[in-house]
């Protein structure tokens, strides 16, 4: 009896472990999605902004805040790939009133924020460079009189084809210290297959150099691996291009193949989905490091599993301080992120969040346009341990008991357990690390440690 009860056990956790790796593949299920449900209440800024109120006077969070400006228009073409809220809008008076919007949205919160200093500043999108000069000129005015600290870094996302020398120079002036392009190939069929408009070499060198010359503590190219019908010699010459030009860094994505693109896969081709994941991006992972060691540079992420890599030289990660996604989350002060915008997340030490899911371009403090959601302990644990997955393969033990003030071993007994079963982990009094072979194998582990009604929510 007891060993039909221990087989019926071993039998659920491999049935479990083969759900887990079938709706990576089906529903693109890599990472943790945290997305807010629908079923969530919906609030006004008025009532966001009286909980800001009330977290604030939590001064150890008056120095650890970041800031995120959502910008939320592309030009003429939407990217298949993009997992971000844009519209084909270029319309210069829309524009205008969502500038407006943003100052009026900005506005209202700010005294909250009146004694706060923030660590860092990104404005992503959509296309931000899409801002003509006088937007631009508005926008940064009104964001610079929050107070930052003098080593903070700011970013601004640019286009090569919608930027020029004279934003660069205004971005340079207003304090921003960072600018990432995305480039994502020099290969113009492949562009072309993901509906990305193309940029040519010469106006890459010409754009990355000014920008050079202009005087940034960083210049970021976004490349992107797995887009279809890419090359070798592709990915090559795209990191050769942003090097000649430039770029301090480069950071390499790798192309997920969006829910709705998987719904309509047939059989056959999850299967390629399985070998693309197990075989190509290895491959052009390899490849990259291959031609960054000849350039000269590092590799900081050597972890074949990540979502993303990051390139740059010893002399540019000696003298620039990295801050934002590329750094661990504050084990002790978690994520603090103020977002304004169309689509923006906020985050208040990993227990308050919200979305902002206004489409309208007038700012409404009474308009219950935010669902915000309080995220318990045993979530905050999951998520921790999820994104350390994801980042390191690994979890840090003693970081765990100083941040929760339980063990990692007996809040995730069960877990740790069934892993151990599979054979794709290793413990000891330090770390506990997955032993997976592979991307999808990876992202299947670390959903046993998902909240379960949340993923059955997810598909």
């Amino acid at each position: 009896m007891i060993d039909s009860h221990v087989k019926t056990l071993q039998n659920n956790i491999v049935e479990k472990y083969n759900w887990y790796k079938d709706i990576t593949i089906e529903k693109n299920l890599f990472t943790p999605v945290n997305s807010f449900s629908n079923k969530l209440p919906f609030e006004s800024a008025e009532f966001i902004r009286n909980a800001w109120n009330l977290i604030m006077k939590n001064n150890r969070l008056s120095d650890r805040l970041s800031l995120y400006v959502h910008i939320p228009f592309c030009y003429k073409t939407r990217c298949h790939y993009c997992m971000y809220y844009a519209l084909i809008k270029h319309d210069t008076n829309l524009i205008d009133l969502y500038v407006q919007y943003l100052i009026d949205n900005i506005t209202y919160f700010e005294p909250v924020f009146a004694k706060s200093t923030f660590e860092s500043l990104y404005i992503g999108g959509g296309t931000p460079s899409l801002l003509n000069e006088d937007q631009l000129s508005k926008l940064l005015t009104k964001i610079n009189d929050f107070r930052f600290h003098p080593s903070s870094e700011k970013t601004y996302e640019q286009s090569i084809l919608t930027t020029s020398k004279e934003k660069i120079e205004l971005l340079k002036n207003f304090g921003i210290s960072r600018l990432s392009f995305g480039m994502q190939s020099i290969e113009p069929n492949v562009l072309k297959k993901v509906n990305r408009a193309y940029a040519d070499e010469q106006k890459i060198r010409e754009i990355i150099g000014y920008a050079k010359k202009t005087g940034f503590g960083e210049i970021n190219i976004d490349l992107m691996i797995g887009l279809p019908e890419e090359t070798s010699q592709g990915l090559r010459d795209g990191i050769q291009v942003a090097y000649e030009a430039g770029a301090d860094c480069i950071t390499v994505y790798i192309f997920r193949h969006l829910k709705h693109h998987m719904d309509q896969l047939d059989s056959a081709r999850k299967k390629t989905i399985v070998n693309y994941n197990k075989e190509h991006v290895p491959e052009m992972l390899k490849v990259a490091r291959e031609k960054v060691a000849e350039i000269g540079w590092v590799d900081t992420v050597e972890d074949d599993n990540t979502e993303y890599q990051y390139f740059t030289s010893d002399e540019h990660l000696r003298e620039y301080s990295l801050s934002g996604y590329r750094t661990q989350p504050d084990s002790e002060y978690g994520n603090n992120t103020v977002g304004f915008g169309h689509s923006s997340f906020s985050y208040a030490q990993d227990f308050f969040r919200y979305e902002c899911r206004e489409k309208k371009y007038a700012f409404n403090p009474k308009s219950k346009s935010y669902v915000f959601d309080m995220v318990y302990k045993n979530d905050r644990q999951r998520i921790y341990t999820i994104e350390k997955l994801n980042r390191d393969r690994y979890v840090d033990l003693n970081q765990f008991l100083d941040l929760f003030g339980e063990k990692f071993e007996d809040v995730f007994n069960q877990e740790i357990n069934e892993i151990l079963y599979l054979e794709r982990c290793k413990i000891d009094k330090k770390q506990f690390r997955l032993t997976s072979s592979d991307r999808i194998e990876h992202a299947a582990l670390s959903k046993f440690f998902w909240n379960q009604e949340y993923l059955k929510q997810l598909i």
